[in-house]
């Protein structure tokens, strides 16, 4: 599915770097050295633009001296979560993005091809993907106006908050503004999680 969306992420770099960040994250209680881990905090940060390029480029680095302690240690597929980190905190998006899932699927425990985590990284990218690199899916701009704004009022405080459990009261108010794209409320319904990077608060938000 990933390689689906190759040449989406070298257009919207955000979403690789964002869903490389949420594959570390779905392996957190893993990143026990505070140098992978900071490293996937920077990868989030530097998505959004709060971040440097030469910070991102300094805490690979730092997360790649974590993986070197942890292969010597661990060996390499033990050193997997590490690694993920590691290369999650590439400056390449699509690297970053198609590195950092293979090595956080390892870590969980699945196998080459199958396993739960590579089911939950396919949510992931529904979540941060959706339609958008098979087909053009847009917002009508009068849903944005509607009731001063309460469509991307109820989107912002989702993202900032990252209260995603609140999805359902975004299609409630999508509904209630005339929305009747199928595309965008049945992703909002959706009991699988939602992440930064989520294509419909993305698309109402402005965000690329």
């Amino acid at each position: 599915m990933l390689n689906t969306c190759r040449g989406f992420i070298r257009k919207h770099p955000r979403k690789g770097h964002l869903f490389a960040a949420a594959c570390c994250q779905r392996i957190w209680p893993l990143l026990t050295d505070s140098r992978s881990s900071a490293a996937v905090e920077t990868v989030a940060l530097f998505a959004e633009g709060q971040a440097s390029r030469e910070q991102l480029v300094a805490a690979s680095k730092s997360a790649e001296d974590a993986h070197c302690d942890a292969f010597e240690h661990k060996g390499k597929v033990g050193a997997s979560a590490e690694w993920s980190a590691q290369f999650a905190a590439s400056t390449d998006p699509w690297f970053a993005a198609s590195r950092a899932c293979n090595f956080a699927f390892v870590a969980a425990g699945d196998g080459l091809w199958e396993g739960p985590e590579h089911e939950a990284q396919s949510d992931l990218l529904r979540c941060i993907f959706g339609p958008l690199p098979f087909r053009s899916v847009g917002i009508v701009p009068s849903l944005l106006t509607w009731n001063a704004g309460a469509v991307a009022n109820v989107a912002l405080s989702i993202y900032l908050d990252r209260d995603f459990g609140r999805m359902p009261q975004l299609a409630k108010v999508l509904t209630e503004a005339g929305c009747c794209d199928m595309d965008i409320l049945n992703h909002c319904r959706c009991s699988a999680p939602h992440v930064r990077g989520c294509w419909v608060l993305d698309l109402i938000l402005g965000k690329g």
